[in-house]
């Protein structure tokens, strides 16, 4: 969804294909499909950390419940206990 609303708002007009074939793309790179869960969202919801942005909120909540990796430069995405890597 991030890809493709970015897509949509003109920040990333350079990936449109990436938009239109995404699953594909994920499974031919060898990516694996992470779900969006209830428990996902509790958490994302419920974090006590200031940050406007409900899909990092998500991202944080899945990187730290299944123990994962976030790529981000977001430096506010330090404090919600996921690992982080850029």
């Amino acid at each position: 969804m991030e890809i493709a609303t970015k897509n949509r708002l003109g920040k990333m007009p350079f990936e449109s294909e990436l938009v239109r074939q995404f699953a594909e793309q994920v499974d031919q790179e060898g990516f694996v499909h992470l779900p969006i869960t209830a428990v996902h969202a509790q958490l994302a919801g419920g974090f006590p950390q200031p940050h406007r942005d409900p899909w990092d909120r998500l991202l944080a909540a899945q990187g730290q419940l299944e123990r994962l990796t976030l790529i981000t430069c977001d430096e506010k995405l330090n404090g919600f206990g996921v690992k982080t890597l850029w």
